[in-house]
């Protein structure tokens, strides 16, 4: 058997090293990342060349490659408890980025499948230093300059795993409100795109003046005895910037201040939707209800997990509260995890590279285990949902989503042609087909 390193770009094509290197600059992913690490990873990189139904990670091995999509489909499948495999994402947006578990030393948490020829650039890490042996083992940490590599590239890792459970945690609220709804009665599905396009409104900051959302936030808030002078300064501005709203919930949920973060949230929802269904813009009423529903998991929840790590690894040199560290890894509407590692140096937190470097890896440590969660809980909830479905796909007239979930799932996402590669991959650039668990849940007619 052949050496894998010859497959690298090192070996089979050394007279393109300056060309991968300004096509790596010009990539969103990492066009941050410093010159020298860059010629690093054409030192470590091959292209992976993947036929229809052949795979590049199987759930449970253990290697230390992560790679990055240049052209077409990978299904992303989950082994579960019942046995069997379910279909949970697709990765099909150009450059994007995944497999970044290895970095953990733990086996796979996912398999992943070409639909379709496929092309991948697999990115070999086992060139970085050993952060987790740097912290077992004090003595045999390398000199402090060589773990600036390794901060580079977590920080590159921590910013995709964040975005990624952001669309995660919020997926769970979508798929809680649905369940709700079938709870309620099976022939209230078609009343469920009311509350979902609400709450998507709401965390996008794209509700309708009309709603004159500023009175519900005041009435929750003072009814739930919140104080909070940002949410003041918030709600007093018209219109109101809900997305900044949701994220300051967060914060308090985070540092203590706010004791039930999903009940203040359902709570506002209910109240949008109460004035909702009697607008036209918004078209169906709904009628809401409580259940005794599963504990979600929320991004306050996450982000006092990663504070605790943090905290608990000894890597700040001076006390760091949670409204300190909050602040740093919030910016502007979202988790940074570039903004906090930034805040925690220029702060005087964190002095030298290594502490830099182990802390991004405790941000992706945490998000990975995190987003392996909710990824079981969403599968979990769409095959529930699936099932509860059946009936009406077997007889809705006329039904393009008849046909089952699992063929509905293998053919929705097939956009590819071998006539036009490059038409079809612009198309797919803009938008990823399963953007989140509400696409899937469309396409399969729920």
């Amino acid at each position: 058997m052949s050496d894998p390193q010859t497959n690298y770009l090192k070996n089979t094509a050394p007279e393109q090293e300056e060309r991968f290197v300004q096509v790596l600059r010009q990539i969103p992913l990492f066009k941050q990342l410093p010159e020298e690490l860059m010629y690093q990873i054409f030192q470590y990189s091959k292209f992976v060349k993947l036929r229809d139904k052949q795979r590049c990670i199987d759930e449970g091995m253990f290697d230390q490659e992560i790679y990055v999509l240049i052209h077409g489909h990978l299904d992303v499948y989950l082994k579960m408890a019942a046995g069997g495999e379910e279909l949970i994402d697709v990765v099909n947006r150009p450059f994007s980025l995944f497999g970044e578990r290895c970095i953990l030393g733990e086996p796979r948490g996912a398999s992943m499948e070409a639909r379709g020829d496929t092309l991948l650039l697999g990115i070999d890490l086992s060139s970085l230093p050993d952060v987790l042996e740097g912290v077992s083992a004090p003595e045999s940490r390398l000199e402090d300059s060589a773990y600036s590599q390794n901060h580079a590239m977590y920080t590159v890792f921590a910013m995709v795993l964040v975005q990624r459970l952001d669309r995660l945690i919020k997926d769970q609220y979508k798929l809680m409100q649905k369940i709700m709804r079938l709870l309620e009665s099976q022939s209230a599905w078609k009343k469920d795109v009311l509350l979902t396009t609400v709450f998507n409104q709401f965390c996008a900051n794209q509700l309708l003046p009309v709603l004159e959302v500023h009175e519900v936030l005041q009435g929750v808030f003072s009814q739930n005895q919140i104080h909070s002078e940002q949410l003041s300064q918030l709600v007093a501005n018209t219109p109101v910037n809900t997305e900044a709203v949701y994220m300051e919930l967060v914060r308090l949920h985070m540092i203590g201040e706010l004791e039930d973060l999903n009940r203040i949230l359902f709570a506002i929802m209910r109240h949008i939707v109460a004035k909702a269904q009697s607008m036209r813009e918004y078209m169906a009423p709904l009628q809401n209800q409580d259940f005794d529903l599963p504990e979600l998991i929320t991004l306050s929840n996450y982000c006092s997990t990663v504070y605790n790590k943090i905290i608990n690894a000894n890597m700040v040199v001076r006390p760091l509260s949670k409204t300190q560290f909050f602040s740093a890894f919030y910016s502007e509407t979202k988790l940074d995890p570039s903004a906090l590692t930034h805040a925690l140096r220029d702060g005087g937190w964190v002095k030298d590279h290594f502490g830099q470097a182990y802390i991004m890896y405790l941000v992706c440590e945490t998000t990975i285990h995190m987003v392996t969660q909710v990824n079981r809980f969403i599968a979990q909830y769409v095959k529930y949902l699936t099932t509860m479905n059946s009936p009406r796909q077997k007889t809705e007239s006329g039904s393009k989503y008849g046909e089952g979930l699992v063929k509905e799932l293998i053919g929705m996402y097939e956009s590819h042609t071998e006539d036009s590669p490059a038409e079809a991959a612009e198309e797919d650039g803009s938008k990823s087909p399963q953007d989140d668990v509400e696409a899937l849940l469309a396409n399969l007619g729920l």
